[in-house]
């Protein structure tokens, strides 16, 4: 028995072409995902680390490194939100925080004294048209003072690559910033 598959706009007349119509969706799909055109990414947690670093004297120190997978901007709509949580030390040191995808940087907190005071960084990055990105940054720093830093920057990511998300620090002695806790979440649009 032969069965050839119907062309994709083919009109279904009987209950053959049906058959025929479903075996072609199904060889479709199948071989997008074997030639690697359909691999959805599920929306959840894509990383959280706990693990505590801080930064290493003078030196801008890289204090966590991410991969975020290709494909993850799909859709317009699609974001990734991104959370920070660390302590700045009890000094007058500056204390700078820097926040990279690959080697582009797309926000630096103002070297400004932060002394003694737990910070929150939370990023939005999301998909606004084909390898277009915006980025929302918010640095919140202190419990009275409530220092902030923020803006909107765009970015211009190729959706079909990986790409890293990168802390670094810059203080002046060991630990002037301290990263206590990161994570990173899909939010796919259905």
């Amino acid at each position: 028995m032969n069965i050839t598959l119907p062309k994709q706009k083919e009109l279904i007349t009987d209950e053959s072409q049906t058959i025929k119509l479903v075996w072609y969706k199904f060889f479709t799909k199948m071989f997008d995902v074997v030639v690697g055109r359909f691999l959805p990414l599920p929306s959840g947690v894509l990383n959280a680390d706990g693990q505590e670093v801080g930064n290493t004297g003078s030196n801008q120190t890289t204090l966590k490194t991410f991969s975020i997978p290709s494909k993850v901007f799909e859709n317009v709509g699609d974001l990734i939100e991104i959370e920070i949580i660390g302590f700045f030390a009890n000094n007058n040191n500056t204390k700078q925080i820097d926040l990279l995808l690959d080697n582009d940087n797309i926000f630096s907190s103002s070297s400004s004294h932060y002394k003694n005071n737990v910070f929150k960084i939370e990023i939005n990055l999301f998909k606004v048209s084909e390898n277009n990105q915006k980025a929302i940054i918010v640095l919140n720093a202190g419990i009275e003072a409530h220092q902030q830093d923020g803006l909107i920057v765009n970015t211009t990511k190729n959706e079909l690559q990986p790409f890293d998300f990168i802390i670094k620090g810059t203080g002046s002695l060991d630990n002037d910033i301290k990263i206590h806790y990161c994570k990173i979440k899909i939010i796919k649009k259905i």
